[in-house]
């Protein structure tokens, strides 16, 4: 034991002497003079010393709303439909920005902006709570909660007869209260019709409300409020809504008075003839639109925007239910555009004569930077496009070493002189594929964001994909994981960011995995929507009585949001 180090004696000496030196600092301090209205038997705190509270609090507020912001899923991450259960993995986000605001009082200004900006109406009674909290007008001691409001998104919202009157007027405050919204985006519930007021026999129980859509002069009603937001702050606008005659020429009301909106996506349009007096509408001028999506699978809704629609900074176009090249909608629209989205309609695969037009796309669309169109029967397919640096094709993905051999071949006489890259955008071999296909995925998994042998992981609502070189597969768990994995390893962390290697433990469970999987059926909300179903006349409910629903409602699954 002799022969040991005296480990206690040093450890000895080393506190004494950081002792010496603390009573040599101490000194020094006390010598010092003193500024007058300090309290001298206060010692001046050291870095050592701080809270911690103390250090979060000298954090500026826009790091701050920088940090918390980061903790915001992307968009199209998740699906904040109600059918996704009370589990669902956008519920988890909401509850975490909820957690920020209570945290302290430092986070609960940068917080309260990161909870407010962007708002997802799921039912009903979330409505009149909101309006609640906005108020009437801006309260002079208290800060204005409406003008953080970014983006406003109506999400299967599905209106219950009785509450009718109440839900309108608050609608109405709410879009006269966000005078500073950016995004607006209405989905409705697809087993719900659409209607303006419930019928008197109270045959329709629940309906999705037209007034958003309803052309009013009164600058003070529901349509009125949204044209405004329009003409002042929107920038996105996403109406996921069957288009007919009549609703086109209420869109077009909108849209004269949207000098600032640089984005539109369109639903479905009602194949139908159309009237002349739509088609001797004024021409409608979108001067900052940049970015539209729209179905093309109506020749008639194409001549109506060719003749009636002028886009001159139209940069991104992205045209759903193609079944033909749409030559005459890019010979109107294309001469600017950067990237063209060609989805396919019924066809899957196409024969190489209907993409033949794509020999002349470069005289059609000069600057064309990024095409993305559908699968063709394997013949050599032949483009002509100066600009032109990526290609991606939807299609059936096969096993890597089948696609790096060539699995869809340009012809020789294609002249691309700046093609960098083509790619696959893989489908499921599943019946539901379809649904859970993102029209988003060029552009969100972008062929720059992946060089090399890297790979990114995305996770989309119900699907993740993942994204290579040479193609955006989906990521089969269940399936051959050879097809999934380049490098034939199944180990992949689902963390949306760089993967280099397949050597990490996989993170995932499969209580991770039922997040993404609906609680219920359509079959069972619409149980819950509609009670036993039997036909009343409709008794207006008031605000009080709807906000007491909303209230009992928090903690089961009810009509109105559970959270």
């Amino acid at each position: 034991m002799s022969a040991l180090p005296n480990y206690t004696s040093d450890v000895d000496a080393i506190i004494a002497h950081e002792m010496a030196k603390a009573r040599q600092r101490r000194a020094k301090l006390s010598a010092a003079p003193k500024e007058p209205g300090i309290n001298e038997n206060v010692n001046p705190p050291t870095t050592l010393d701080a809270p911690r509270s103390f250090q979060v609090a000298r954090l500026p507020h826009e790091l701050l709303l920088h940090i918390f912001r980061e903790t915001v899923p992307p968009i199209y991450q998740h699906d904040p439909s109600v059918t996704q259960g009370p589990r669902n993995p956008w519920l988890t986000a909401l509850r975490t920005r909820k957690a920020l605001v209570l945290t302290c009082k430092t986070f609960f200004g940068p917080a309260t902006e990161v909870l407010y900006e962007d708002i997802v109406i799921r039912r009903m009674g979330q409505i009149p709570a909101l309006a609640r909290t906005l108020g009437p007008s801006p309260s002079s001691s208290a800060r204005d909660v409406g003008t953080l409001v970014r983006r406003l998104r109506l999400d299967g919202c599905v209106v219950w007869a009785p509450c009718a009157d109440v839900v309108r007027e608050d609608l109405r405050l709410i879009l006269q209260r966000c005078t500073q919204l950016r995004w607006f985006s209405f989905h409705p519930h697809p087993q719900f019709p659409f209607a303006n007021e419930p019928l008197d026999d109270g045959s329709r129980d629940g309906f999705n409300p037209t007034w958003l859509l309803q052309p009013d002069p009164d600058r003070d009603s529901v349509g009125g409020l949204l044209r405004e937001r329009l003409d002042t702050s929107l920038r996105v606008l996403d109406l996921a809504l069957e288009l007919d005659e009549r609703l086109l020429m209420r869109l077009q009301w909108f849209l004269a008075a949207a000098p600032t909106l640089s984005v539109l996506k369109l639903g479905k349009v009602v194949p139908q003839q159309y009237s002349d007096e739509l088609m001797s509408h004024p021409m409608l001028c979108l001067p900052s639109l940049r970015d539209l999506t729209i179905h093309v699978d109506h020749i008639p809704f194409q001549q109506y925007l060719c003749e009636r629609w002028e886009m001159p900074q139209l940069r991104l176009l992205t045209a759903t239910g193609c079944e033909e090249f749409p030559e005459t909608l890019l010979r109107t629209h294309g001469s600017r555009l950067t990237y063209f989205h060609m989805h396919h309609g019924v066809t899957f695969a196409w024969e190489l004569p209907r993409l033949a037009s794509l020999a002349d796309i470069g005289a059609l669309c000069p600057l064309l930077e990024h095409l993305v169109i559908p699968t063709w029967i394997r013949d050599p397919l032949t483009i002509n496009a100066p600009s032109l640096r990526f290609v991606d094709v939807w299609g059936h993905h096969p096993p890597p070493e089948i696609w790096k051999q060539g699995w869809y071949q340009l012809d020789k006489s294609s002249a691309l002189p700046k093609l960098r890259l083509v790619r696959i955008l893989t489908t499921m071999p599943r019946q539901q594929w379809e649904s859970l296909v993102s029209l988003d995925w060029p552009l969100i998994c972008h062929p720059t964001a992946v060089r090399g042998d890297a790979q990114r992981v995305y996770v989309f609502p119900g699907v993740r994909a993942v994204q290579t070189s040479w193609g955006v597969l989906h990521d089969y768990q269940d399936h051959d994981v050879s097809w999934s994995y380049p490098d034939g390893h199944g180990e992949r962390r689902d963390n949306s960011g760089w993967y280099e290697g397949g050597d990490e433990e996989d993170t995932d469970t499969d209580d991770e995995t039922d997040l993404d999987q609906p609680s219920f059926t359509i079959e069972e909300e619409l149980n819950m929507l509609l009670g036993d179903g039997g036909h009343h006349p409709v008794e207006q409910l008031s605000r009080d009585a709807v906000l007491d629903m909303f209230h009992d409602s928090q903690g089961r699954e009810f009509l109105f949001d559970d959270d």
